[in-house]
């Protein structure tokens, strides 16, 4: 391999994000990040009760949100 650590892999083939993951990318807390999701500014989808984020709900986010052209 190409000294991909562990971690790097683990993160490139993760599909879906816990609230505790996406507050640690963006660094912001967790509260934060439910306030998105109340907001309906970072989509989500749930797993029984438990939210979780994919790929494309970041995506989204950071297009819309996070463009200082916008």
């Amino acid at each position: 391999m190409d000294n991909v650590t562990e971690a790097e892999l683990e993160a490139k083939q993760r599909k879906y994000f816990t609230i505790a993951q996406v507050a640690e990318l963006y660094q912001v807390s967790e509260r934060t990040i439910k306030q998105l999701v109340r907001d309906k500014k970072l989509g989500c989808f749930y797993i029984g009760k438990q939210i979780r984020f994919n790929e494309e709900h970041l995506k989204e986010y950071e297009r819309k949100f996070t463009n200082p052209e916008a």
